[in-house]
């Protein structure tokens, strides 16, 4: 959903040449608005939807090193978390707890709008663990924490 809507290539105009005092011209840099994976100093953010004109291209003199400086701006960030996934399966309460505690702490770096959402397979949490990590989370940051009780045992 979100790339049907974010997937469009845009220029961006807000780009800087480091490391020499004469006027360089740089080729047309396009990116889209939705990223994955989108690496920034505090870490990664799984998915962010960013705001194209609050984004600076820098590269050095010689047109090597390229990379987006995400300025403060109109984005949104969302991180997911999963209970069970393909390579990792969490059965551990605190270790689920502490996954989802930490992104939130990396969160709470940023001023924008941002999302933290949680897929809990094994019923792992109850409203008080849940409550508190609420707590945790700045005003600029919605959680949804969904469970479920389909197991991942398929024997009876």
């Amino acid at each position: 959903m979100l790339l049907k809507r974010f997937n469009g290539e845009n220029e961006i105009k807000n780009i800087n040449v480091w490391g020499t005092d004469k006027k360089r011209t740089v080729k047309t840099v396009s990116t889209r608005k939705l990223h994955s994976e989108l690496l920034l100093p505090e870490g990664r953010i799984d998915l962010a939807v960013l705001e194209l004109e609050s984004i600076r291209f820098a590269v050095n003199s010689k047109g090597r090193n390229p990379g987006f400086q995400v300025e403060e701006g109109n984005h949104i960030f969302i991180e997911i978390k999963a209970s069970r996934t393909n390579r990792s399966n969490i059965f551990s309460k605190n270790r689920w707890y502490s996954l989802i505690a930490s992104d939130i702490e990396k969160l709470n770096k940023y001023t924008n709008q941002c999302f933290m959402v949680c897929f809990d397979f094994n019923l792992l949490l109850g409203d008080l663990e849940v409550s508190s990590l609420r707590e945790k989370a700045h005003k600029n940051i919605e959680i949804f924490y969904v469970q479920t009780d389909k197991s991942t045992n398929y024997i009876l």
